[in-house]
């Protein structure tokens, strides 16, 4: 090989590791911001709806699950994206029960189906029958009964269909169907003889009283079969439950036959196959006694069953013959079953079928006239741990790297999937060295033994596209679903306000009001438009439904705001997971000494949700300097990286000074001052700390804050953090938070305890009056405080420059805070001034505020500091809303991570938060060691113990408690799951689906024409939301006028 030749192929492979190694992030995020502007809602009609609910599919499972579909395709994984998240449109549903705080599915689904929140255990009824009182319903009858979207649709003559992985009669299915106040009584064998009453079982009720389902596929044969003959797969007796002789399969045909349709019965994959959809009517599948296979454990031959996106398929090509359209419920009900298990890798390949079934169900519909819905009906205790690397394989160890971070203090690895609690607990906690925990049957550990996992409480996440599907858009009560379903298909209570004038496809929407005030005198257009209004007025009246259609009536009604935001403030819950803020909501209410799950933490009425993926350019599970990073700057980078993109290695300070300005990133705060703007930037950690530090730093090691802290092993000149801060951007008006020690030489004192060795510069420098030097020169007012009284006595209308720094390291908890004048301001104090200094300028602000200690609190598995802290945060939030102005403030809340910390154990409503597991729900899953346990858990950290505690009488509620953990670490990790991001404002309509964390720097910068977009923001056409046009609410009020012509 020659010279010359051999440098041509170095130069080709380096440059196919570089095409390989580097992301275009901001390419990206500007794509996406495209596609974002283009879309329109479709308020047309939805002739078709598909919901597909993924049985226990929190968002952690969605997150692990898009990793494991990406690794099985050879990738790193983290990249990838479920073919649900594509939907345009994202919301998050509120699961709590009428009568549980951690809901079961039965109540769930009822909820979802039937448009009511009802009790435990109980299907199709309201809450005013209790579980198991079969007396009370028979009393009450139809009264107490729910119509689901399923007989709605029956009704207004759509075909329909229901299709499940677990039996047809189990709980998620059969609220689609059914009525029972107990989702047990399956067959008769399960009603116990000391029933009051004559309550029909389930089984019985979908064949005599709902064979006009025309597809009903899933599993649960021996239901419907009489004990006296055997299994037909099996030949086995002892398999069928029914004990009052009939066969309803049978029963079944012979309703069909009376109809003169074209049916079939089948119960293995072969039979399945051979039913051609063109030529058949009625479609009855069961395919097993009991649920149906695993998809890992899936007979796929002839004698076998079918996969979850057959049944799909044959289900669609059989409902879409109606031409009035069709609605059908696809369940993946054996993730759910698997997280009981705490089999994560059973969890994880079922809900890569069902996905798979979803992407089946897109190609067979259009979504012009076709709504479909992805939910879950709750979560689980569930977790991706361990500051894993991009690319660890997601069923594995903790790798090196990830382990050497944070090591377990018994020296034993650990998986990075964890549990809260269930089967996978054991004491001692096992070995896994020689482990193979990608085998089929492996358990993950969990922190409290169970023989079953539970549900866990947090928000679960709706993906929708098609007609109406735009008003999926904030936090909803689960039960909102049913509503948005009836409205945009015309069913149930809203089948009479369809008019195919003013509602047809977005293509054809038109509006023409002249033919109905032609036929219309004055008067009595204004009397009809008066009685319509009375109409609606007390159809809104009722509870758990009137919520929802107040919710739904306040959707139609929104419009985007399409103007210039003057001014940008940028909330960040530093490890704020959804997961913290349903805990947070619940103490929060329980504080007001409400139940507490009722209640809306101010930013989660915000109009605008969307979910961001916060991983990293090298780690799976993200450290917070990276993801600030991204949050700011556009672009995710690597480890401890701050400001840099992923071209710098992490303490790589020579790469970063050879490449220069290249190698960095600008944030929207220095966007901002390019623009005129003024900003800010208020914390509760150090203010050299990784989140605040993004906002204007640029260092390979977000360690860095103060000149001690760079290795004189480094190579290269690094600048510190702090005096990053002061000398380069001096220019940010307002600098508040903790971290004093970074700015002041260790030969002085501190100024508040007056203690030497508490400052750290070793170069001498005084930053604190190097700025006030800074300002001076610039001939404007500034103050430096450092205690709460001065910084009380700031004025805001005569000062330019503020920079407090209120405590040496962190600033103190809210639990702990001096609020003397020696102590410390708040962070509401803290976002209130700010705000007040900034909003002086014509040319508008960009803010940034971080409420920093709830991830420290959680770092420590100190719930109740997590949960004081997120509430104190909320209240910085709702001061902001008082100082501002929507118009022309865009108003953004998210996280930057997440933590492993759940909500668990079945609690009943209003079980106090930080208490344990009440009895009635331990009761219906105890703890295999028979002690008690709190309802929150983690799932690694401090708070681990061998063997573990009993909490009898422990009170969990004191301020230092610590939560119990699955595996032992010093300090808890972060967590991979997305992160909510909730937004209000100009433009805040393009957080709208799952998008890259960087994007929300893209979206703020279009938004406030700054950076990239300073150019391509063309200012005189932006309108603001009151000039823009949204159809849905004159078609709505139009329609309801033609009701009573």
């Amino acid at each position: 090989m020659s010279s010359g030749s051999t440098m041509l192929r170095l130069i080709i492979c380096f440059c196919i590791i570089i095409s390989v190694c580097s992301t275009d992030w901001s390419g990206m995020a500007k794509d996406a911001l495209k596609n974002a502007l283009k879309l329109k809602p479709n308020t047309g009609i939805a002739r078709n709806v598909v919901v597909f609910v993924g049985d226990g599919m929190g968002l952690s499972t969605i997150n692990a699950a898009r990793i494991y579909k990406g690794q099985k395709l050879g990738n790193m994984g983290e990249e990838t994206e479920l073919e649900f998240e594509k939907f345009p449109n994202v919301a998050l549903s509120k699961v709590y029960g009428a009568d549980k705080q951690v809901p079961e599915s039965a109540q769930t689904a009822t909820a979802l189906f039937g448009g009511e929140k009802t009790n435990a255990n109980v299907v199709g009824l309201k809450e005013s029958v209790d579980t198991s009182d079969c007396s009370a319903y028979i009393k009450l009858g139809e009264e107490a009964e729910l119509k689901s979207i399923i007989r709605h649709a029956i009704e207004q003559g759509k075909s329909t269909g229901v299709v499940t992985t677990t039996r047809i009669t189990h709980a998620t299915p059969a609220a689609t169907y059914a009525h029972s106040p107990n989702r047990n009584w399956e067959s008769d064998a399960d009603i116990d003889s000391t029933v009051n009453g004559d309550c029909t079982d389930i089984a019985q009720q979908l064949i005599n009283e709902n064979h006009d389902i025309q597809v009903i596929l899933g599993g649960g044969r021996r239901a419907f079969l009489p004990a006296t003959e055997p299994d037909p797969e099996t030949n086995a007796m002892g398999v069928n439950l029914r004990l009052d002789g009939q066969n309803l399969v049978q029963r079944w045909k012979t309703l069909q036959m009376n109809k003169n349709k074209r049916y079939n019965y089948v119960w293995r994959k072969q039979e399945f196959d051979a039913v051609d959809p063109r030529k058949v009517d009625y479609l009855l599948g069961l395919f097993n006694p009991s649920h149906m296979q695993y998809e890992l454990d899936r007979d796929n031959t002839g004698n076998g069953e079918p996969s979850l996106t057959e049944m799909t398929s044959k289900a669609i090509k059989i409902l879409k013959r109606n031409e009035k359209g069709f609605v059908l419920l696809v369940e993946g009900g054996r993730i759910d079953l698997a997280h009981h298990a705490n089999n994560a890798k059973r969890a994880l390949e079922e809900t890569v079928q069902f996905e798979e079934a979803v992407k089946t169900a897109m190609s067979l519909t259009n979504q012009e006239d076709t709504l479909m819905i992805v939910t879950a009906d709750h979560s689980h205790p569930f977790s991706l741990t361990g500051y894993t690397n991009r690319g660890n394989p997601i069923l594995g160890l903790v790798d090196s790297d990830g382990f050497d971070l944070e090591p377990t203090t018994d020296g034993m690895p650990y998986t990075s999937l964890l549990y809260a609690n269930g089967p996978g607990y054991t004491s001692p906690r096992q070995n896994l060295m020689d482990a193979k925990t990608d085998n089929d049957d492996y358990k993950q550990q969990s922190a409290v033994p169970l023989s079953s996992d539970t549900h866990s409480g947090e928000d679960v996440g709706i993906f929708a596209r098609g007609p109406m599907s735009h008003l999926f858009h904030g936090v909803q009560e689960q039960n909102y679903v049913a509503h948005v379903i009836q409205y945009a298909a015309c069913i149930g209570d809203h089948s009479k306000s369809t008019d195919i004038v003013f509602r047809k496809t977005r293509n054809e929407m038109r509006i023409n009001l002249s033919p109905i005030t032609a036929k219309m005198s004055t008067g009595s257009t204004m009397l009809r438009i008066f009685f319509c209004f009375f109409v609606i007025i007390s159809v809104y009246s009722t509870d758990w439904s009137g919520k929802a259609k107040d919710a739904l009536k306040k959707a139609l009604k929104l419009k985007p705001n399409t103007g210039m935001a003057r001014n940008v403030v940028v909330f960040v819950g530093d490890g704020m997971g959804l997961s913290t803020i349903n805990a947070a909501r619940i103490y929060k209410g329980q504080k007001l000494g409400n139940m507490g799950e009722e209640t809306e933490l101010e930013f989660e009425k915000f109009p605008n949700v969307a979910l961001s993926k916060v991983y990293g350019a090298d780690k799976q599970v993200p450290a917070s300097a990276q993801t600030a990073t991204a949050l700011f700057c556009g672009e995710k980078t690597n480890f401890n990286i701050v400001g840099l993109k992923e071209s710098v290695g992490t303490s790589n300070c020579s790469a970063y000074i050879k490449l220069g300005e290249e190698a960095e990133v600008k944030s929207i705060i220095r966007l901002a001052i390019e623009q005129g703007k003024s900003t800010g930037v208020v914390t509760t950690t150090r203010i050299t700390h990784a989140t605040p530090a993004a906002t204007y730093a640029h260092s390979p090691n977000r360690n860095w804050e103060s000149d001690a802290d760079i290795d004189s092993t480094v190579h290269g000149d690094c600048t510190d953090i702090a005096k990053q801060l002061i000398d380069k951007n001096h220019d940010i008006q307002v600098i508040l938070g903790g971290g004093r020690r970074a700015f002041l030489p260790v030969t002085e004192p501190d100024p508040e305890t007056n203690a030497m060795g508490v400052n750290r510069r070793l170069d001498g420098q005084n930053l604190v009056q190097r700025w006030n030097t800074l300002q001076m020169g610039k001939n404007k007012t500034y103050n430096y405080v450092w205690r709460k009284q001065e910084f009380d006595a700031v004025d805001p209308q005569k000062l330019d420059y503020l920079l407090g720094l209120f405590n040496p390291s962190h600033m103190q908890y809210e639990l702990d805070r001096d609020n003397t004048g020696n102590g410390e301001p708040s962070l509401t104090e803290m976002t209130s001034k700010a705000i007040k200094i900034l909003k002086r300028n014509e040319k508008g602000f960009v803010l940034v505020v971080e409420g920093g200690r709830i991830d420290h609190a959680h770092h420590d598995n100190n719930a109740k500091r997590a949960l004081e802290e997120t509430v104190q945060f909320e209240e910085a939030v709702k001061t902001a809303i008082t100082l501002t102005n929507q118009e022309d403030t865009l108003m953004i809340v998210t996280a930057d991570h997440s933590h492993p910390f759940s909500l668990t154990g079945y609690t009943n409503r209003g079980n106090p938060i930080l208490g344990l597991v009440d009895p009635d729900s331990f009761a219906e899953e105890p703890t295999t060691d028979g002690m008690p346990y709190t309802s929150l858990l983690y799932a690694n950290g401090p708070g681990y113990t061998s063997p573990r505690q009993n909490l009898t009488d422990v009170l969990t509620g004191q301020n230092d408690y610590i939560q119990q953990t699955a595996v032992p670490l010093s300090s808890e990790t972060h967590s991979g799951e997305d992160v909510g991001i909730f937004a209000r404002g100009p433009m805040s309509h393009l957080f709208h689906g799952v998008h890259e964390q960087h994007y929300v720097a893209h979206v703020v910068q279009y938004a406030a024409c700054i950076g990239d977009y300073r150019d391509s923001c063309d200012r005189d056409t932006r309108v603001s939301s009151s000039a823009s046009i949204y159809l849905t609410t004159p078609v709505l009020l139009v329609s309801c006028v033609l009701m009573f012509r």
